[in-house]
């Protein structure tokens, strides 16, 4: 189903808007919030999701018609922010390191959203990608999404198996109890 939009160029500029700030957010994190050196795994999820980024832009800009998809798609987005925030928030500034950076945690967070699943940072870009295949659905932007999706995997698998030899005594509980990405049902 396609919406004949009333103001076409404002709708883009919004969906423009929803899927930059976050980006912009995610992306400069690693400096401001993680104060990590960047490794060859966090380089190419840099990559991979310019590649995203600009797919999703180039969709909003190309598209013929506009479909009501980019309204679900921008509520995606607002909730990652939201995840987002609440996890920057519980963890604290720079107390976590950078994927598979050397500058590890000094103690196991396990509230905040942390009581609900492991990565609570990966569950927001998750859902920001999304939110994007939505906002503009293509090729581009599902494959995307798909790469990124399964480099979180991998990278959670290898913080998962790093984090439980640094905190024996506490993971397995929290691992038993939460979802790397989602809650777990109970």
């Amino acid at each position: 189903m396609v919406f004949a939009w009333a103001h076409d160029d404002i709708v883009r500029a919004i969906l423009t808007a929803s899927t930059a700030l976050p980006f912009l957010l995610f992306a400069s994190a690693g400096f401001w919030h993680f104060g990590g050196a960047w490794k060859s795994g966090t380089k190419l999820v840099s990559v991979v999701s310019l590649l995203g980024f600009g797919s999703v832009l180039y969709g909003v800009w190309t598209q013929d018609a506009l479909s009501p998809w980019p309204i679900l798609g921008v509520a995606l987005q607002a909730l990652s922010l939201f995840l987002f925030g609440w996890a920057v928030g519980t963890s604290g500034r720079k107390n976590l390191g950078l994927a598979l950076n050397d500058n590890a945690s000094r103690k196991l967070i396990t509230d905040g959203p942390y009581a609900l699943v492991r990565h609570p940072f990966y569950t927001s870009y998750i859902v920001f990608w999304i939110g994007g295949v939505a906002v503009a659905s293509s090729i581009f932007t599902t494959a995307s999404a798909l790469a990124l999706i399964a480099l979180y995997f991998f990278t959670s698998r290898r913080e998962d198996n790093a984090l439980a030899g640094l905190f024996q005594d506490e993971f397995p509980a929290w691992y038993a109890a939460t979802g790397a990405f989602f809650p777990k049902w109970r």
